[in-house]
């Protein structure tokens, strides 16, 4: 185990822009894990439609998670500003309000309710740091070194399946194998566990939560490497081929594996998170095989309801279960006019990184060359600002049309107002003229492209050099 432990760092050192391995992986994934985790929801009653029960409402950037109780069972959907709204799962009032901290504090929901206009043309068209919505399902693609790519399709709760690609010409046939296949689950013992998303590459799944958890990522192009952590080091490690995940290889470790896959406390009644097209796997998930969402919420009273105390939270989707609808626990809710998902500021500062006095020097030297006087200005001047935001809290890449990247944006709280329109479209034409951070990869679709401001070989970081010498 010990020599396999230094093949994944020497792998990790070579894949990454710090040159860390696996000490600097794990560290940025903690870091980043705790910062989803404390993100927390608040509830309050919706609007009545049509005289029936008021649903719960909890509002998330510019979106918000809504629960409906519909003949006896609890329905959570996620509901997108504009583009409408995607059913995550059915069970208890207790279970889905839990489902719904599951899904935030991983960095979800995943996914968009409806696929992308001409999701063809746009699979074909993907590029290294894009995304498109497949259906429920948002495909992603990530450049980890040149000639080897991760292509991933990642359901809306965080399960996903993916491909290592050494040509891009693959993407297209290779999408359409993962809208067939089963999210990768992993095996120990008798288990069977889901991966899920983290957006840390070239760590990219998880099982489990900070400070203990497994964690998968991408070596060379025929290995993959699987970490398991607890309190921040690495108590085992193993190299395995992507055929031994798809095959659920079984992760042979002993009472040290079993500690960290415990799961959490099962709900009394199986809870379905997965989107309408679930797989078997996935399914199995949600029956309580995989690290799915703790029943074990706060509830708060409310006039009719059922109110267990703190002290006997754990039993609240029991105690859902057995009352009838108008007894149906409640969330824990706020009493102020606004809810909002928040997040505790983190008391640790980000390591300094190679390239982030270049990328700081560029975010400078672009907003001093935004004009002042043409349409789309001021918008552009806060764009960047959230660009700037977005880089140093290592997000993701973002593309879309140009509505849709300033959403995720607004959504990801780096924009404060969704701007205009007429605008929106100004001010991206003006930051794609200005920076290769900013790009235009079709006639009506952009990229912001986060990822390769992190790699030192990049396309993007080599043409933010060319420009400080022009």
């Amino acid at each position: 185990m010990h020599n396999e432990h230094e093949k994944i760092d020497a792998a990790l050192r070579r894949l990454t822009i710090h040159g860390g391995g696996i000490a600097e992986v794990v560290d940025r994934w903690t870091r980043r894990a705790a910062e989803f985790q404390s993100t927390s929801l608040e509830w309050t009653r919706g609007p009545s439609p049509g005289g029936e029960q008021r649903p719960w409402i909890a509002a998330h950037g510019a979106n918000h998670f809504r629960v409906a109780e519909v003949e006896g069972s609890a329905i959570l959907h996620y509901v997108r500003e504009g583009l409408g709204e995607q059913r995550l799962g059915t069970g208890t009032g207790a279970a889905m309000v839990s489902l719904a901290e599951y899904v935030v504090q991983r960095g979800g929901p995943f996914g968009s309710p409806t696929p992308t206009a001409e999701l063809a043309q746009a699979i074909e068209e993907l590029k290294p740091g894009g995304r498109v919505w497949s259906g429920h399902r948002e495909l992603r693609l990530e450049q980890i070194r040149p000639g080897l790519y991760l292509l991933l399709q990642i359901r809306p709760t965080g399960s996903f399946g993916f491909r290592l690609l050494s040509d891009l010409a693959q993407v297209a046939t290779e999408a359409a194998r993962l809208d067939e296949s089963e999210p990768v689950v992993l095996a120990v013992r008798e288990k069977r566990l889901a991966w899920a998303f983290t957006d840390c590459f070239p760590l990219f799944g998880m099982i489990g939560r900070a400070p203990k958890a497994f964690l998968m990522c991408v070596l060379e192009d025929d290995a993959l490497g699987v970490l398991v952590v607890a309190d921040g080091s690495v108590i085992g490690a193993r190299v395995v081929t992507p055929a031994q995940v798809f095959g659920r290889v079984d992760f042979l470790l002993g009472a040290v594996a079993t500690a960290v896959a415990a799961p959490a406390p099962e709900p009394a009644t199986p809870v379905s998170t997965a989107a309408p097209s679930a797989t078997p796997v996935e399914q199995a998930a949600a029956a309580g095989t995989a690290p799915e969402p703790s029943p074990s919420v706060s509830l708060s009273e409310t006039p009719g309801e059922r109110v267990p105390t703190s002290e006997t939270a754990p039993e609240a989707a029991a105690t859902a279960t057995a009352t009838t609808p108008s007894e149906q626990a409640a969330p824990t809710i706020s009493m102020r006019s606004q809810g909002g998902s928040r997040r505790k500021p983190s008391s640790r500062r980000l390591p300094s990184r190679p390239l982030d006095e270049l990328i700081a020097r560029h975010l400078a030297h672009v907003a001093a060359r935004i004009p002042g006087d043409v349409v789309g200005a001021a918008t552009a001047r806060a764009i960047w600002a959230a660009i700037g935001k977005a880089h140093r809290l290592d997000l993701a890449a973002i593309s879309g049309r140009g509505v849709e990247i300033l959403r995720e944006l607004h959504a990801a709280g780096m924009l404060e107002h969704m701007p205009a329109d007429h605008a929106g479209r100004a001010a991206l034409q003006i930051l794609g003229a200005l920076s290769p951070i900013v790009r235009r990869v079709h006639h009506r679709r952009w990229a912001l492209m986060l990822p390769e401001l992190r790699q030192e070989n990049s396309d993007v970081v080599q043409a933010i050099r060319e420009l400080e010498v022009s």
